[in-house]
């Protein structure tokens, strides 16, 4: 994880009874209303989100990466949830709490429309 991410996770911890004033919840909401805007149509269907994921083993030295590349992240979760949706009311699931890998199986993601994935390193 990059040295500024991590300094703003630890910070997040320091600011959370901070974020939960009213005051600076309205305050923040009003400014994420005014400033903040949602994709429109055309980059929801032409967008793309890139993902990077690296492990490494201190023990072995070996290390795995993996890329992946989605559709627009709300058309992404519009696929996933209504896929997820869809096998879940097939009885495709077992019961009980899941998340999409334990429900779906570990390439679930690469199941849903647009996805790719690379893998690459030792692993």
């Amino acid at each position: 994880m990059p040295s500024a991410a991590r300094r703003a996770l630890r910070a997040s911890g320091h600011l959370a009874p901070l974020f939960d004033a009213a005051p600076v919840r309205d305050t923040l909401r009003s400014l994420i209303t005014r400033f903040v805007d949602g994709p429109d149509a055309d980059e929801r269907a032409t967008g793309r989100a890139h993902i990077w994921g690296e492990v490494s083993s201190d023990a072995t030295g070996e290390t795995a990466v993996s890329r992946l590349v989605t559709p627009e992240t709300y058309a992404f979760t519009v696929d996933a949830a209504t896929t997820a949706a869809e096998r879940t009311l097939d009885g495709d699931t077992p019961p009980g709490y899941q998340t999409p890998a334990t429900a779906f199986g570990a390439d679930f993601v690469t199941d849903l429309d647009g996805v790719t994935r690379t893998d690459d390193g030792d692993a």
